[in-house]
Order: C-alpha cells, then sequence, then structure tokens
C-alpha cells in the first residue's frame, strides 16, 4: 500500500487532471492488495484503500467493503468510505444507504456531516432530507452550509427544505451562507422538466406534469409539412397529363409508320 500511495500522489502532483484516470486503472490492477486493505492495522491503508476503492470499477465487494469502513473508528477513513460510497453505487444498494444516512445523521463531526451530505444529494436519498432540515434550522452555520449545497443538489425533489432555507436566509447575517441557500431556493423552485407523453395519432405532444388530458391540437411545425404534401400532390395532375399525351402521341406515330412501310412493301 506504502508503494500505491507513492504512485497515486506522484500522480495527482504531475497531473491531476489524469489522476483519476490513473486512480482507476490502479484501483482495477490491485484489487486484491487493496480488498487486504481494508482490514489493516494501520489506518493510513484503511483511508487510501477506500479512497481507490472509489474509483475501481462496481462491484457487490467493492461496496461491501466500503460500508464496513464508513463506520471506521477513525474519521478520515470515514470519510473516504462514505464519498466512495456516493462514487460506486447508485442509491440502489440499502447497506450502502444506510450507511451514509447514519453518518449523516451524526452531526456532531461536521466533516462527516460534509461528506455525508455530499453522498446522500447525490444519489438523491429521500431519507437525507429530514436530517438536512435539521441541519439548515440548527445553530451551527458550517453545518447549514453543507446542508444547503446539499439541497441544492437535490432540486426540485427538496421541497420540504423551502421553508428552513427561506428563514435561514432571512436570519443569517452569513453572506456567503446566505448566498448558497439562496442557489438552493433557486435549485428547488426551477421547473420542473417538460415531459412528453404519445397523444391521438401516436404523435408526442408535450405536457406539463400535472396535466391530466394531452392536447390533441396538430404541432404548428406539422402544418406546412401536410401543405406541401398536398401542394406536391396537387401540382403532380399536369405531369401525369402530360406523360399520358406523350405516349399517346407516340403509339400513333409509330402505328403510322408502320402502315407506311406495309404500303411500301
Amino acid at each position: 500500500m506504502t508503494e500505491l500511495q507513492a504512485k497515486a500522489r506522484k500522480e495527482a502532483a504531475a497531473n491531476p487532471t489524469l489522476f483519476k484516470k490513473t486512480a482507476a486503472q490502479l484501483a482495477d490492477q490491485r484489487r486484491e492488495a487493496i480488498i487486504r486493505a481494508t482490514t489493516s492495522s494501520a489506518a493510513s491503508d484503511r483511508r487510501l484503500s477506500a479512497m481507490l476503492l472509489a474509483y475501481s470499477s462496481p462491484s457487490s465487494e467493492v461496496t461491501r467493503r466500503l460500508v464496513v469502513l464508513a463506520d471506521d473508528p477513525t474519521p478520515d477513513v470515514r470519510y473516504a468510505a462514505i464519498v466512495g460510497l456516493a462514487t460506486v453505487t447508485h442509491g440502489t444498494d440499502k447497506s450502502a444507504n444506510d450507511a451514509i444516512i447514519k453518518a449523516l445523521d451524526e452531526s456532531g463531526n461536521s466533516g462527516l456531516t460534509r461528506d455525508a451530505a455530499f453522498a446522500a444529494s447525490t444519489l438523491k436519498l429521500a431519507d437525507g432530507l429530514p436530517l438536512l432540515r435539521r441541519l439548515l434550522e440548527g445553530d451551527d452555520n458550517l453545518n447549514k452550509r453543507y446542508a444547503a449545497e446539499a439541497a441544492a443538489r437535490y432540486g426540485p425533489m427538496a421541497a420540504i427544505l423551502l421553508p428552513a432555507l427561506k428563514q435561514g436566509v432571512a436570519k443569517t447575517k452569513d453572506q456567503e451562507l446566505k448566498a448558497l441557500m439562496e442557489q438552493a431556493l433557486a435549485s428547488i423552485d426551477r421547473p420542473a422538466e417538460t415531459k412528453v407523453v404519445p397523444a391521438t395519432g401516436n404523435q408526442p405532444t408535450a405536457t406539463t406534469p400535472g396535466s391530466s388530458v394531452a392536447s390533441s391540437q396538430t404541432k404548428p411545425d406539422l402544418l406546412p409539412a401536410a401543405a406541401k404534401t398536398q401542394s406536391k400532390n396537387e401540382n403532380s395532375w399536369p405531369s401525369v397529363v402530360t406523360l399520358g399525351l406523350t405516349i399517346v402521341i407516340g403509339l400513333a406515330a409509330l402505328g403510322s409508320w408502320l402502315l407506311f412501310r406495309k404500303h411500301k412493301q
């Protein structure tokens, strides 16, 4: 693990933008060693293993190891594991979600609150919203910042946080905190995305959430297309007549020529 740590630090210092790719390669190439390090007696090894597992290819084994590390007695190890769970899971693993919510519930540790709030909001865990509201209504401005940042990531689904955020904006004298809360309010209040549902005639018709009946009106851009089709069909009629006359005249000329040849013989 010392070798991996040295290589990771070297890559991060040399080219931070490529560090994620390098870390992913390291994590997959040395997965067995990293897995073993999750049970090391050295906290630094456990922390590094949690960090590297966050970059590895997702698997049930990786998730299980990170869940265990998320309850590690060393805070730095827990921080890395919580962020790792947000990276390798998609909110569908109950054990991972429970570990994140448990960490968020321990609001006495601001570092843990920061990373747990990030993880919960990244995965859009509904169970995290009441805990964020509690933080917003509390007295710790640092935790309020983390909660406001998380609320912004949740977006419209964090509507239950609106009263606490509005109250915070009205009362706080911390301008940075106020700005974060205002950003969260804007994110939560933004209009929901327009949905497209099938309408009569299998034509897609845009409707907004909450509307019970889709509009059956023809889209404006379909009208010119229909008019063009009709015009094209109408304009094709003279062409057909002309072609027919040409064929008739041609056949008549051919008949006359054949009769002329017959008389000559």
